[in-house]
């Protein structure tokens, strides 16, 4: 799985994990967008947009930072492999539900969802592992808390979000903000 993703910063962390419950949150005045500019439809599917071919959002990137300057925008890509990219800055490592055991995806950050409702989880995670951005940067952090997330859920459910308890995709995604580019030419 990989995609795209274009969030506000207005929150503590500057990335707040993905969620698709969120959407509105996550693709700012996407739907006023679209009406401005029927040629430059951008479809999300969830919350991800999936195509290759990044054109429209270089320049809904764009008008977002003209039309709302008292606002910060974070253009993300995220995917399930590492991605070796001069145009990607590496910001960290998420774990997230992608998909239930239909296929159907969930797109659920589980760490930063779980900091956010000051769930008391520092004892399957080590906060200090974790960046500014409460992402890990080491695989191996992030695969434990994986672990012992499964260990711990089945005994103490209360500390956790447990809405997808039932699926057994818990995986970890790499997330980078996109920083080059230019809007004008649509060179990337």
């Amino acid at each position: 799985m990989k995609g795209y993703i274009i969030t506000n910063r207005d929150n503590e962390y500057n990335y707040s994990g993905v969620d698709a419950s969120v959407k509105c949150e996550l693709w700012y005045n996407l739907e006023l967008w679209n009406n401005l500019n029927p040629n430059y439809l951008i479809e999300v599917e969830d919350i991800v947009f999936k195509n290759d071919n990044i054109n429209y959002l270089l320049k809904y990137f764009d008008w977002l930072k003209s039309n709302f300057k008292n606002k910060s925008f974070l253009f993300l890509f995220i995917s399930t492999q590492e991605v070796v990219s001069t145009k990607f800055n590496f910001l960290g490592l998420d774990c997230a539900y992608l998909l239930d055991d239909y296929g159907q995806e969930i797109l659920f950050s589980t760490v930063n969802n779980e900091l956010s409702r000051n769930l008391n989880i520092d004892f399957i995670i080590d906060l200090n592992k974790l960046n500014e951005f409460n992402l890990f940067n080491d695989y191996s952090d992030a695969l434990s808390y994986i672990n012992k997330r499964k260990m711990y859920i089945k005994n103490s459910h209360e500390y956790f979000e447990t809405a997808f308890d039932d699926c057994s995709n818990l995986e970890i995604i790499y997330v980078y903000e996109v920083h080059s580019f230019t809007v004008a030419g649509f060179q990337t």
